[in-house]
């Protein structure tokens, strides 16, 4: 291990005694996390009006949003001196005759690339069925000028989950059974991450790192699989890039029990939601702050991002036009 990185370590490590945290509100390693006063509102025909999984902006004037219900994304523009997301299309990313879900749950934004990638969970349905939609990964780019999308590349993660040995015994189970479900997407210097919600493993949450090359040019399953030590029973719920590392919501890993699954060990019944820094070069994660909504913070977009302040906008899934909520993460 080179100097540097012992170095890098050993101030990530001095700055982690202190991670105290209240709700909406913490400090950790001089960090501040801090909610806006002001109000933001969605405009326009907003499609799954209580269902929005998935947020990203490629320049932090324009975005892609999408629903877990739905075979499309919306794109828009972001108006920060007004406090408004405006949609203005469709972004149809699937024809499917039996109307099946993609269950959209990540979409990363690649600036450089002008590109978005959307990926479907990857998981089974409630009732315990495999659709193709859900195994999907989509490569978007979209003309803000003219308001219209362009190209659209479809991809699979199946099949790197199914040949991988943590990852394949995971497939085709239910979130109560630790089944595998996608749930954050980030893009960085031309890797995508996938933040898994499930499954938790030893304590660990999953992401699994894959070069955006290897995966829609080259056809190859290179990828890396990180374990975070988020801790016992949580998942990642979204996965943002800042130019630290990663910001990442973390919540339940598990569902719910049913009368079919009468059993669900990573899932506990009022779980608050965790925002966490994670750097993947040290693998060392940092809390920083407890969300308490009535909804689940699910989707989640980087406004402005410096060396001093982030600026990122928070929508919640299971509240009519996601109580779009801002916040500022100043680094000290």
């Amino acid at each position: 291990m080179n100097v540097a990185k012992i170095c890098r370590i050993l101030v990530i490590l001095m700055a982690s005694i202190a991670l105290g945290c209240s709700q909406g509100e913490s400090t950790a390693s001089g960090w501040t996390w801090r909610p806006s006063k002001s109000t933001w509102k969605v405009y326009g025909d907003l499609l799954g009006p209580a269902n929005i999984s998935a947020i990203a902006s490629v320049d932090g004037q324009s975005f892609i949003l999408g629903s877990d219900d739905l075979t499309v994304a919306q794109f828009g523009t972001i108006d920060c001196k007004k406090r408004k997301l405006v949609l203005k299309g469709q972004v149809p990313l699937y024809k499917s005759k039996d109307r099946d879900e993609i269950d959209i749950e990540g979409i990363a934004a690649a600036p450089e690339e002008a590109t978005y990638y959307i990926t479907g969970s990857h998981s089974v349905t409630k009732k315990g069925n495999m659709n193709k939609e859900r195994c999907s990964v989509f490569r978007v780019t979209v003309d803000h000028k003219t308001d219209h999308w362009n190209k659209i590349s479809r991809r699979s993660l199946r099949d790197l989950i199914r040949d991988n040995a943590t990852l394949s015994p995971h497939w085709e189970q239910s979130l109560q059974q630790d089944g595998i479900n996608i749930e954050g997407l980030a893009w960085k210097a031309g890797q995508l991450y996938f933040g898994f919600r499930s499954p938790n493993l030893k304590e660990h949450a999953l992401v699994l790192q894959v070069p955006t090359q290897g995966l829609f040019e080259k056809g190859k399953d290179e990828h890396t699989l990180h374990r975070v030590p988020l801790g016992h029973g949580l998942g990642i719920r979204e996965l943002v890039a800042i130019r630290e590392g990663f910001l990442l919501v973390a919540g339940n890993a598990g569902d719910s029990p049913t009368t079919e699954q009468p059993k669900s060990p990573n899932y506990l019944k009022g779980r608050p939601y965790g925002i966490y820094f994670w750097d993947p070069i040290t693998n060392i994660v940092q809390r920083l702050a407890t969300l308490a909504r009535p909804g689940r913070p699910e989707a989640m977009v980087v406004l402005t991002d410096t060396k001093n302040t982030t600026e990122v906008l928070v929508l919640f899934d299971g509240v009519r036009g996601g109580a779009p909520t801002a916040y500022t993460l100043t680094k000290r």
